[in-house]
């Protein structure tokens, strides 16, 4: 039986289909997100989060032959937000007098979080 049919039977309610696709794609959706996160703890929450809103919407998903794709889409979702919890802000300089609210040095936050994230993903590629 294809993977197409495994996810037809589990959207008519045959859970017992949700086994065999679930153990095809578990370790690397795992290693994806150790590969992304570089933490072991964090890596099993997010697979454990995509298979869980796979399941969560699968009666949504319409199976174009694409599921392993539709999983790692979950999966980089999750990760980046999870990454983007980790940003450290820098500090914030009140200029109040003039504007009336916090600047944040000179850079919007979205700017922030993508030099934030890049440098996170940066430093977890080099060698220990």
């Amino acid at each position: 039986m294809d993977e197409g049919e495994w996810v037809r039977r589990i959207q008519e309610g045959e859970t017992r289909y949700l086994t065999p696709l679930i153990e095809r794609y578990y370790a690397g959706i795992q290693k994806y997100c150790y590969y992304r996160l570089r933490s072991e703890e964090e890596s099993k929450d997010l697979t454990q989060e995509t298979f869980y809103r796979f399941c969560r919407h699968i009666a949504r998903y319409s199976n174009s032959g694409k599921c392993r794709a539709y999983l790692y889409t979950i999966a980089r979702n999750l990760c980046n937000d999870q990454l983007r919890k980790r940003v450290q802000f820098p500090s914030m300089e009140f200029d109040e007098a003039v504007t009336g609210e916090a600047v944040w040095q000179g850079h919007s936050i979205e700017e922030q979080v993508e030099k934030g994230q890049l440098v996170d993903e940066l430093l977890h590629l080099l060698p220990e």
